[in-house]
């Protein structure tokens, strides 16, 4: 927020799961949204501002995505499975809230640039596959690890020292 703040002239909400009152420099707050309600205020957004240290799944710029939206991101491990620099976002090193501050500016001053990455985050979003096909995908990777041949404690210890080759 600081950095979104330090962008200047931008109209800043917040989506949190704390149950804070009030933040400063923040026009609209909205505090444990149920998730059926989260894709209505992204739609309302041109950008998610997504500055996470530490992700698994990195959902929610993927889920601004699907909403029409882009986003500004640190370079977190995980968002270049998705989030290509330019192309359907903007990528900051981390730490760096004078690039996050500076990617805002950008944006806010490129209406070009918006709309580009806008399209290239629809278009990236469009590409992921359905929770049908990633489940279906799921199901058979976990499908052939069982019918996998099945190991023992002493063969997996005996082989640690040289990777167990696929077949």
């Amino acid at each position: 927020l600081a950095a979104a703040r330090a962008a200047g002239g931008l109209e800043v909400w917040l989506l949190t799961t704390s149950d804070i009152p009030w933040y400063p420099g923040v026009r609209r707050l909205f505090r444990s949204v149920p998730v059926d309600r989260v894709a209505p205020i992204y739609r309302s957004c041109d950008l998610i501002l997504k500055l996470s240290l530490v992700e698994g799944m990195f959902g929610p710029p993927l889920e601004m995505f699907h909403c029409g939206g882009t986003a500004v991101v640190y370079d977190v491990s995980g968002h270049d499975e998705y989030i290509v620099n330019g192309r359907n976002a903007l990528v900051v090193p981390m730490h760096d809230e004078a690039g996050v501050a500076s990617a805002l500016r950008r944006l806010a001053g490129d209406a070009d640039l918006m709309a580009s990455l806008q399209r290239g985050a629809l278009e990236t979003a469009a590409a992921w596959p359905s929770w049908e096909t990633s489940s279906a995908e799921f199901a058979l990777a976990v499908q052939a690890l069982q019918d996998s041949p099945a190991y023992t404690r002493e063969q997996i210890i005996r082989t640690e020292a040289s990777p167990i080759q696929a077949k």
